[in-house]
């Protein structure tokens, strides 16, 4: 009876240990964004699930079992799982992507821009390269409502330039290339139909990687007509 009893004992431990769920977050590294989307997987049982809008995520898994995490445009991370506390994952930006984010606008430099500070007065005060007031002030000739409205009409078009400018590089296909697993036809279809606007690309929201990624699940799932250019007649 005795030893029934120790039986049945380890195969409720057992048991539970193989029912346990592994809990968590992931974030990016050193920025402590949460990442959503990210594709979890336990190598022992093929399951696989995807964090949520903020980050989190459930999965089973039992002890000593390897968990792989991979989103698109970071590092792959593994977990080897000793307990089940909820776990902190960050994830590190593929190099490569955050080189092609940092784009040189020197290009735009040239073109005219507009004082901010200049809304019709004799007199503003002076300042530096960086914006920041530098003391002394500047006398300027009075200018109508409408010279006005032509001089923001010119500083939203350098803006927008400027910015069109950024994401044609960011979308250039030699960059898309280094990330995305499409080529010819398929890639210039892709940088086609998402390429973002100036709106979508400035908004306070925006995430580059998120939004690659998104668009590439969503190019995944259209039909094999929708993933090239239509041929001109």
């Amino acid at each position: 009876m005795r030893y029934l009893c120790l039986l049945i004992l380890s195969l409720f431990v057992f048991t539970a240990n193989a029912q346990q769920k592994l809990s968590g977050r992931v974030f990016e590294n050193k920025t402590r964004i949460y990442l959503a989307g990210v594709r979890i997987q336990n190598l022992r049982t093929k399951k696989f699930t995807e964090t949520d809008d903020k980050g989190h995520f459930n999965i089973d898994a039992a002890l000593n079992d390897v968990v792989v995490f991979n989103n698109f445009g970071y590092e792959v991370d593994t977990l080897v799982l000793i307990n089940f506390k909820p776990k902190e994952v960050f994830l590190e930006p593929k190099k490569h992507m955050l080189n092609e984010v940092n784009v040189n606008v020197q290009q735009v430099q040239s073109f005219k821009t507009y004082d901010r500070d200049f809304h019709n007065q004799t007199m503003i005060y002076q300042r530096d390269n960086n914006g920041n007031l530098k003391g002394g002030i500047s006398l300027r000739i009075w200018s109508n409502k409408k010279e006005e409205r032509q001089q923001a009409k010119g500083a939203q078009w350098v803006y927008t330039e400027r910015y069109r400018l950024i994401i044609d590089t960011v979308f250039a296909l030699r960059n898309l290339s280094k990330y995305l697993p499409l080529n010819g036809d398929e890639l210039m279809a892709f940088r086609v139909r998402y390429m973002p606007t100036v709106p979508q690309y400035t908004s306070s929201d925006f995430n580059l990687l998120r939004y690659i990624d998104s668009c590439y699940k969503n190019f995944e799932t259209l039909p094999a007509d929708k993933r090239k250019l239509a041929k001109l007649k």
